[in-house]
């Protein structure tokens, strides 16, 4: 990310002091897009200070408060940000189309698929809150535009911002629906998975699993298949209550911020209560093994 290109952008509509600055990255436009310490932030506004791109001017003090420091832009700096939305915007190479989330998925035999879906639910449940945070905010300054506001291409990232958000949101269900009823990744994670002594069917030597065994084995297997239904089923709750208070409290930042942070509490709780439900079946299906290992004869 090219942090001169944001503060000189940012600059070139007014002058203005450090905390206004650091406001911008923390809570307001640049919020969604840059992560950025105020240790990291204020060095590259020094940067731009020391290399003339920026002036740092007159001090502003407000009663008991210490000096605030105004900066402004310079002749110098506004050619150095012309200079840089052009290179940027000429830079076909610097765009990353590579998601860490891709990554992880190329080497998803590593993990049961059961976890795989969990996992992708929960990315799932963060673009849903996302997506109707970011729809909120587009529909706000839609309605303004024009009348207030003049500023076509913050209404044009906007836009880009909820098409996206959208479309890995499609994404992100299309795939977790994919890999919980396609045939092709059941194979795939049995047959990269290695055999192990957990299941009966596996098991090897003059022995064999009584049918008494195998149907708790299989058994088991239902409790893991419910207890994955129950934490969707409480996801899936949380969600519906949090688009209900979304419509009512449209209008008030403060109502629509505690509906989220209740949304974000339900689903945790969802998550612990789940982690806890499988610790639980784990522990019977660790005895189970035990006492099956006792019995069969492993190769």
């Amino acid at each position: 990310m090219n942090y001169q290109l944001l503060l000189l952008g940012l600059l070139v509509e007014q002058p203005r002091h450090g905390y206004e600055i650091k406001q911008h990255f923390e809570e307001g436009t640049f919020a969604e897009y840059v992560k950025i310490s105020g240790g990291g932030l204020y060095y590259n506004l020094h940067k731009l200070v020391n290399d003339g791109y920026v002036a740092e001017n007159n001090v502003e003090r407000e009663g008991n408060y210490p000096d605030r420091h105004v900066y402004e832009i310079t002749e110098h700096g506004r050619n150095k940000l012309y200079r840089l939305v052009d290179e940027t915007l000429s830079d076909i190479k610097g765009r990353k189309f590579f998601d860490p989330l891709d990554a992880a998925l190329l080497f998803g035999t590593t993990l049961p698929r059961e976890a795989i879906i969990i996992r992708l639910q929960r990315h799932i449940n963060l673009l849903r809150a996302k997506f109707l945070e970011i729809s909120l905010v587009y529909d706000t300054f839609n309605s303004i535009h024009g009348k207030i506001v003049n500023d076509p291409y913050m209404l044009l990232l906007l836009d880009h911002s909820v098409t996206r958000v959208k479309n890995d949101l499609a994404w992100l269900e299309k795939a977790q629906q994919k890999i919980k009823e396609d045939e092709a990744f059941t194979l795939v994670h049995r047959e990269k998975q290695p055999v192990s002594a957990l299941n009966p069917t596996e098991w090897k030597g003059p022995g064999k699993p009584d049918a008494e065994s195998m149907r708790i084995w299989n058994d088991f297997d239902v409790q893991n298949e419910k207890l994955l239904q129950h934490y969707n089923l409480r996801l899936e709750q949380a969600w519906s209550e949090y688009a209900v208070s979304e419509k009512i409290f449209r209008n008030s930042k403060k109502q629509l911020e505690v509906a989220q942070l209740e949304y974000d509490h339900k689903v945790q709780n969802a998550w612990e209560k789940y982690q806890e439900d499988i610790a639980d079946l784990r522990e019977k299906m660790e005895d189970f093994i035990k006492q099956g290992l006792q019995k069969f004869t492993l190769g």
